[in-house]
Formats: C-alpha cells, sequence, structure tokens
C-alpha cells in the first residue's frame, strides 16, 4: 500500500506542503447537467437542480423563472416528462419559437388553447362574453372561425391559443 502512496508523497514534497495536486479527470465537476432520462427517479431537491441547471445552460446563465420551474417540476412528477422532453421544452421557451412553457395569463383572463387542430372549449370566471386579449399561436384566431364565445365559456379550434379577457 505504501508504494502506491510513495509519488504522491514524493510530489507533495517536491511542490511544497500546501500545494495541491490536479485532481483526477473522473472528479472534476462536468460542464453539462446529468441527470437521468426519468427524472421521476430523483428527489425533488435534485430534480430543481437539473432543471435549472439545464436552464442555465440554455439560456446563456439565466436564472429559471420560479413559476417554468413549478411547471417542469409539475410534468415531471404527474406526466412523467423525460429529461429529454424537458430539455426540449425549455429550448422552445427561449426560442420563441412557439409551444414551449408560457408565463400564465394576466388576472382576470384565460388561456385557452386548441392543441393539433382539436377543438377545446373553456369555462370562464366571468359570464358575459369573452373578448381576445393576446394571440399566442402562429395560427390565426379569428371570431365566428377559430374562436367563439358564449356566455361562461370560450370554444377554439383549428390551432388558436390565445388569452381571452
Amino acid at each position: 500500500m505504501y508504494r502506491k502512496l510513495l509519488p504522491v508523497i514524493l510530489l507533495a514534497l517536491v511542490f511544497g506542503a500546501g500545494a495541491t495536486l490536479p485532481q483526477p479527470v473522473h472528479a472534476q465537476a462536468s460542464p453539462r447537467a446529468y441527470a437521468p432520462e426519468d427524472l421521476w427517479t430523483l428527489g425533488s431537491n435534485d430534480q430543481s437542480r437539473v432543471i435549472s441547471q439545464e436552464y442555465r445552460e440554455q439560456s446563456n446563465g439565466r436564472q429559471i423563472p420560479n413559476d417554468q420551474l413549478r411547471f417542469y417540476l409539475d410534468q415531471v412528477r404527474l406526466s412523467r416528462w423525460t429529461f429529454s422532453k424537458v430539455k426540449q421544452d425549455i429550448a422552445k421557451s427561449l426560442g420563441h419559437s412557439g409551444g414551449g412553457w408560457q408565463p400564465p395569463p394576466p388576472a382576470g383572463s384565460i388561456r385557452c388553447e386548441s392543441n393539433d387542430g382539436r377543438s377545446r372549449t373553456c369555462n370562464t370566471p366571468w359570464q358575459g362574453h369573452s373578448r381576445l386579449l393576446k394571440q399566442l399561436s402562429s395560427a390565426r384566431c379569428t371570431q365566428g372561425s377559430s374562436w367563439f364565445s358564449s356566455p361562461g365559456r370560450v370554444t377554439v379550434s383549428n390551432g388558436c391559443r390565445a388569452e381571452f379577457g
């Protein structure tokens, strides 16, 4: 055993007692976030760390917004999103290429989205008719064609995604 330590001891003597030796390659920190594909197997602190690190790397050092982190943690926990799916969604949200995480709608409004061209009806907290506040999709949102309002609900279709108030 001492024979294996002898080269280390000699190096320490040559470089001085206060010098530090370089770490082996396998002990150095990896510059990329590591995560298993099945993120749900990690504890919530590790999930947060990995998702935050991936966001930092894709956004050139920016911190992930708290509501976006909560969204990803919920998707991992409830929908079993994989690490690849989270990475892909972060890229979409940062690239503004449609899809991806979106900030929550302002108070007094709702978001209603037609995904894959399917029609969707969303309940509103108000009983009057709705108006389009902000279109989120590249597909047109045209009242009477791709979105309809009735008391207490909004219906969207043909890929229309928007915020209504």
